[in-house]
């Protein structure tokens, strides 16, 4: 049935602690319906629920799609305008990598008979859109299976008492065959392996059940199973396990010698014969099946129930008990659900009152309570799916409702989600209550060269939280890590996203310079270079007055990293512009670039006389741009010491002679000289002698 096709892979680390306490429910939909929900899950972890909701206008079905996070991504309803002559009643899903099957039941007589008008609709995985429609009017199909090729439905005559195997092609619906099981009184299970045969089990009509397996063709073998102890025997669920060429089997027969109703049956998958049919349980009143899953090449493991407890077996292939454990579970409901973590140890779901339901999880080799979760807010529990994550997806009883819903036994969450290679993060994780011991958490990184975390970290008895640090390394794309942190057979995992370190900053210093005279900039990081470096291109926005290389690797593990900024002489102050750029970031920075100014002037020799020529010095504090630059002069006594009007330092020089002839003189004089350029006067004295 629907419920079988779990895809069981919770990644759980091995370990013998035991965790007992409420989880925390992420997400929950529910929607008023009856009680038979089922659930099917793909392998990207999306949800599908189908009801058959109640409504003044009477019943309608529903289906809805979910992601993991809680998302509805579809939902259709059959008979939406709805009327009181048509109700339904939902009997199996089956699920394959493109198509969703539904297979529901129409009550006849205007809606006050029994539900014997049976449909079936395959709806596309990807928008819920009905690809074909089956309706079958004088067949009650009681179960479906599916593979990518074929569909199987498992039915009774409306009128008799004979049961078929009807087989329809996908993805268009066409009738391919049918096979004829015989007289049956009621059906149980239908499963199909990857080749196209359909294994079926019925109640036959002489208080024994059959299991068959057949095609399109017809029946390849049909085993009638008895056991001669019991009477009102059933058959509700089937698992195969063709490597091990098995098929198995559980219901129910009614013994009052032993009250262990719930019978196991072992048949070779390949020739139909039966191999052991075995009352399995641990106490007498286990009167109602509950779950059978596969363990590959191993056997089986089955749950049966009763009023005040759970019983879980482990059967080998040949039927032999391997173990049996059993738990309180008084609340009375459905489910015992199973699912596996990767050590190979069960889990199975399971009521603890009325309002709350349990999963406990057994030792694979021995059957030992290693721990158990609890959850609240359901009257009772159905199916139970689970993922890498640590997450379980489960379909259950809210009130007079159906849910299905998200619960995860811790969570995991940063200070930040989005991190830059270097920048301190921290890990928390959060419990829903105090732990009741010391908790050793074993934490792992999907990638530790970008973001390691420490091999474990200890959550204290009476506390409900620890953190942890987390070294981030530079990144050269955005990149997912995954980071896990494990206790008792439970995981939680949350995603962690590294960004590229860009250009935080550039600055330049100092950051007014004259003309010519090399200065240092600084390019600065959000965070740590990657490894092999982060490339920096850099720019300047007059090339003519100052510039930079084409780029600028910061090394690796490092945030910033300096280059030269070049600069020539200029006439007059320039502003330069210089950006730095990392993929699409920019940052710039402003710097100032100014003409050189008059530093001193000097003559030689001091003393002169008169007739004769001297020499004047000119001084400025930077290379002279192209041109040159001409500073104005002046004599205290242009009688005395002649000087020409400007003197020109040339191009690329810091410093320039003039010539100062003097005239003859009757007496000592002392001259004044004077050298002036953009406001800066500079002044130096010679005496001229007789």
């Amino acid at each position: 049935m629907g419920s079988r096709l779990k895809c069981f892979v919770l990644t759980l680390a091995v370990a013998t602690a035991s965790i007992s306490q409420s989880l925390p429910i992420i997400w929950q939909n529910a929607m008023p319906a009856s009680s038979n929900a089922k659930l099917a899950r793909d392998s990207a972890s999306n949800l599908y629920f189908a009801t058959t909701t109640t409504s003044l206008l009477g019943r309608q079905l529903n289906v809805q799609k979910f992601n993991a996070l809680g998302t509805k991504l579809w939902e259709i309803n059959h008979n939406v305008a709805g009327n009181l002559s048509q109700q339904y009643r939902l009997q199996d899903i089956a699920i394959t990598s493109s198509r969703l099957f539904v297979l529901y039941q129409e009550r006849s007589n205007n809606g006050t008979g029994n539900f014997v008008s049976s449909q079936m609709r395959g709806l596309n995985l990807s928008d819920g859109s009905l690809v074909f429609a089956l309706t079958s009017p004088n067949t009650v199909w009681g179960a479906l299976a599916a593979n990518e090729t074929h569909i199987g439905l498992l039915g009774k005559s409306a009128t008799a008492d004979t049961g078929s195997v009807s087989f329809y092609n996908v993805p268009a619906g066409t009738f391919a065959g049918l096979a004829n099981i015989g007289d049956i009184a009621g059906t149980g299970d239908l499963v199909m392996d990857a080749s196209g045969n359909a294994y079926s089990a019925a109640i036959n009509t002489n208080d024994t059940t059959q299991v068959a397996r057949s095609t399109a063709g017809g029946v390849s073998w049909q085993t009638t199973l008895n056991d001669p102890t019991r009477t009102a025997e059933t058959l509700t669920k089937l698992v195969m396990d063709l490597a091990a060429t098995r098929v198995y089997a559980i219901g129910s027969g009614v013994s009052g010698a032993t009250g262990l109703d719930v019978l196991l049956h072992v048949l070779n998958s390949t020739t139909g014969a039966g191999v052991v049919t075995a009352p399995v349980g641990a106490t007498a009143g286990d009167n109602l099946p509950g779950d059978i899953s596969i363990l590959p090449n191993e056997g089986v493991v089955i749950s049966s129930v009763n009023a005040s407890d759970t019983s879980v077996t482990r059967r080998d292939t040949s039927g032999s008990s391997v173990w049996t454990t059993s738990f309180t579970s008084p609340a009375s409901g459905f489910g015992r659900s199973h699912a596996y973590d990767v050590d190979g140890n069960v889990l199975v779901l399971s009521a603890e009152t009325s309002s709350t339901s349990k999963v406990v999880r057994l030792n694979r080799s021995n059957g030992a309570t290693l721990g158990t979760v609890e959850f609240g807010g359901t009257a009772s529990a159905r199916d139970l799916f689970t993922d890498s994550a640590g997450n379980y997806y489960i379909n259950a009883d809210v009130s007079q409702s159906a849910a299905v819903m998200r619960v995860q036994p811790a969570r995991l969450t940063f200070t930040a989600n989005n991190v830059t290679g270097g920048t301190p993060v921290n890990g928390m994780i959060t419990l829903p209550a105090n732990a009741t011991v010391n908790q050793l958490w074993t934490l792992a990184s999907s990638n530790s060269g970008a973001a390691s975390v420490p091999a474990n970290v200890t959550l204290n008895v009476n506390t409900s939280t620890v953190s942890f640090p987390i070294t981030v390394n530079g990144v050269t794309a955005n990149t997912n890590v995954a980071i896990n942190a494990r206790y008792g057979g439970f995981i939680t995992q949350t995603t962690l996203t590294l960004i590229p370190s860009n250009a935080q900053s550039v600055v330049v210093n100092p950051n007014v310079v004259v003309g010519g005279t090399a200065t240092q900039g600084t390019v600065n990081l959000s965070g740590k270079a990657p490894t092999g470096g982060r490339t920096v291109t850099l720019a300047s926005n007059k090339t003519n007055v100052a510039t930079v290389p084409a780029s600028v690797v910061v090394p690796a593990g490092q945030s910033s990293a300096n280059f030269a900024v070049t600069t020539v002489g200029v006439n007059t102050n320039q502003g330069v512009v210089i950006t730095a750029t990392t993929g699409t970031v920019s940052k710039t920075a402003f710097f100032a670039v100014n003409a050189p100014s008059l530093a001193s002037i000097s003559v030689a020799p001091g003393s002169i006389k008169g007739g004769l020529t001297g020499t004047l010095t000119l001084n400025i504090n930077g290379p002279a741009p192209t041109g040159g630059f001409a500073i104005v002069l002046f004599s205290g006594a242009p009688g005395v010491v002649i000087l020409s009007a400007t003197g020109v330092i040339p191009a690329g020089q810091t410093t320039h002679n003039v010539n100062m002839p003097t005239t003859a003189v009757t007496t000592s004089t002392t001259v004044t000289i004077f050298a002036t350029r953009s406001g800066i006067y500079r002044t130096a004295t010679v005496t001229v002698t007789p």
